[in-house]
């Protein structure tokens, strides 16, 4: 296993950015923790730092341990086999029917085998009663052998669909095997948990967003022109210094279908020539700080602060799930 650095974000900042009541039931929800957890350490595992959960991790395990909350993460080593595997699960249990096929014993051993290698590295790390929360269908497997070391195990599934068929419930049998020994499961709807589990041993968190992030930030219309300006393009479209403009010349504004013959952008998601537009890129494009070491640039010269991306549907992220999921284990076993 990686170990991934959490940095302390101060709770106060997230406190900041909400009403009075609800500030006030962060605080106390975060005092409520510390009395449970303790000296505990909850750590979290996923398969990666990256994609929906990375973005969830990074974002909210800052605020945990800026509260008090000792916390750990973990993200798993493996091959293609393990995965392309983990990819095919997550995909089934959305009913995909991409994600049905090589899903059935021998990828269990293979599953199993990378699972034990991953948890013999960090085994010394964790101590009992800890608390240990499992991220989606690649880390399951782990609960078992956690359980055995006298942890708390709470499994996180970030996937699910409105409508079982033949190909969830194949990814469901899966894992079904491991959700034995966890402690508690915590899904994002209702009506994502399988018939198998009881209701009383899962917690639903419904989607949310963490306001403080960049892309969910705020701007003032002063400070969205300023970004587009120093990003080389002026908030009216038409091009600032070094701005983006067509193979023929022709200024072309963000979001907008590209002129016929001009190369599409690198990286920016923009149709090719002769393709149809989505939707999305009949609206202004969205701007963002981007916060991240090392600060870059792309889509343009300026600042190198600035990144111009096809606007998109914020990422729902689960508000404080760690903590809550912790909680929850912790307080009722």
């Amino acid at each position: 296993m990686r170990t991934i650095d959490v940095d302390p974000t101060p709770l106060a900042a997230l406190a900041g950015a909400l009403d009075e009541v609800s500030a006030r039931r962060l605080e106390s929800g975060a005092h409520r923790a510390l009395r449970v957890l303790g000296e505990r350490t909850v750590w979290n595992v996923s398969a990666t730092d990256t994609g929906g959960v990375g973005v969830l991790l990074h974002g909210l395990l800052p605020y945990a341990a800026g509260a008090g909350v000792r916390v750990g993460w973990f993200t798993l080593d493996g091959g293609t086999e393990f995965f392309s595997l983990s990819t095919r699960l997550n995909h089934a249990l959305h009913g995909r029917s991409d994600g049905g096929e090589g899903i059935g014993p021998d990828q269990r051993t293979a599953y199993e085998r990378c699972l034990a290698s991953n948890l013999a590295e960090v085994a010394e790390q964790i101590r009992p009663d800890d608390v240990v929360v499992l991220h989606d269908p690649a880390t399951a497997g782990l609960a078992p052998e956690l359980r055995r070391h006298g942890v708390y195990v709470v499994w996180r599934c970030h996937v699910g669909t409105d409508v079982p068929d033949e190909v969830s419930e194949r990814a469901w049998a899966f894992v079904e095997p491991y959700l034995d020994a966890v402690d508690r499961v915590v899904l994002t709807r209702a009506v994502y948990r399988p018939g198998f589990l009881e209701p009383g041993g899962v917690r639903v968190i419904t989607p949310s967003i963490d306001p403080l992030s960049p892309k969910n930030r705020l701007l003032e219309p002063q400070e969205v022109e300023d970004l587009l300006r120093a990003g080389g393009v002026e908030a009216n479209g038409a091009p600032g210094p070094g701005g983006p403009a067509g193979a023929s010349g022709t200024p072309r504004m963000v979001g907008a279908p590209h002129q016929t013959g001009d190369a599409p952008p690198a990286d920016r998601g923009v149709p090719g020539p002769g393709d149809a537009p989505p939707s999305s890129a009949l609206r202004p494009a969205v701007p963002y700080v981007d916060r991240r070491p090392p600060v870059h640039v792309r889509g343009g010269a300026g600042r190198s602060v600035v990144v111009l991306s096809q606007p998109r549907r914020a990422r729902p992220v689960p508000a404080a799930s760690a903590t809550a999921a912790a909680y929850s284990a912790s307080a009722s076993r």
